[in-house]
């Protein structure tokens, strides 16, 4: 959660959601996956 901005303010309501208990999980299907890893340029 904090590595993705690098100062951790705008994951509070995360940390709230997570110690709360409210966080739930998304399944992400096969074809949501593909068509996000496209747009990842390969290094």
């Amino acid at each position: 959660m904090i590595g993705l901005s690098g100062h951790g303010l705008l994951e509070l309501g995360a940390y709230q959601s997570y110690f709360g208990g409210t966080l739930t999980d998304e399944a992400l299907s096969e074809n949501a996956l593909s068509a996000a890893l496209a747009g990842v340029p390969e290094l």
